[in-house]
């Protein structure tokens, strides 16, 4: 798709920019890249657990395939030593274009695989299994609607402030666990486009958005963005 907007077959795109990683071809100032939306992964777990923060090193201690004693570990293990001394269960939601597991592999587990012992399943599947069993835990691509669970704010680790996946926390890169999608489109063409793009950064596409497990923008982000873009047509008619 890069090689297609540059080449002028395609106006405007939406790409996925990972963090970290080069795109020399859209360091430009000649293109524009305008913040759209967020893919995240989101940690949950009964609402009855205790537990309301955990650490990059802890998931991995869960979640990780280099992790050997997983599938004995329990909460108590982590520290909340009131809690169950059942074996913690893991799980992760399967989903059919998603990417929310892949997401937390690459942003949680350094790129390592899953342990043998996370059980990959449907999301109604996994909100199921995690209201019934207190010790359980979850990868999910959104923030479930559901009062027996709960989302977990993630940390870096010991010493950091924990976040939760908030818009505003995705946005600042406060929640650390996201992959974030840009508007992009050339300079020359603001005044044609403009139109298009207030529609994209409009309430009506956040709710598309929302409703499809992305993260959108937050309300006055998008709304300070059409009015820069307002501004920059003004200054240059």
């Amino acid at each position: 798709m890069i090689e297609d907007f540059l080449s002028d077959r395609l106006d405007i795109c939406v790409l996925a920019l990972p963090e970290g990683s080069d795109f020399p071809l859209l360091d430009d100032d000649k293109i524009v890249k305008i913040p759209f939306g967020y893919k995240s992964s989101v940690v949950v777990v009964n609402e009855e657990n205790p537990i309301s923060e955990i650490t990059v090193d802890q998931l991995a201690t869960i979640f990780s395939s280099s992790s050997k004693t997983s599938n004995l570990l329990s909460w108590r293990d982590l520290g909340l030593s009131s809690f169950s001394t059942n074996s913690i269960k893991a799980y992760a939601v399967k989903e059919n274009n998603g990417i929310s597991a892949d997401l937390f592999r690459f942003s949680v587990l350094s790129e390592k695989f899953f342990n043998s012992t996370v059980t990959f399943d449907v999301e109604d599947n996994v909100k199921r299994l995690i209201i019934q069993d207190k010790a359980a835990v979850g990868v999910f691509p959104n923030i479930p609607e559901n009062s027996n669970l709960k989302v977990l704010f993630v940390a870096q680790d010991d010493e950091s402030i924990a976040y939760g996946p908030s818009i505003e926390n995705l946005y600042y890169s406060d929640y650390f666990i996201r992959l974030p999608f840009y508007i992009v489109y050339k300079l020359r063409d603001s005044v044609r486009l403009s139109p298009l793009i207030s529609t994209l950064l409009s309430d009506p596409v956040a709710d598309i958005l929302d409703n499809n497990d992305f993260f959108p923008l937050p309300k006055v982000i998008r709304e300070k963005l059409i009015i820069d873009i307002q501004l920059y047509l003004q200054e240059n008619e």
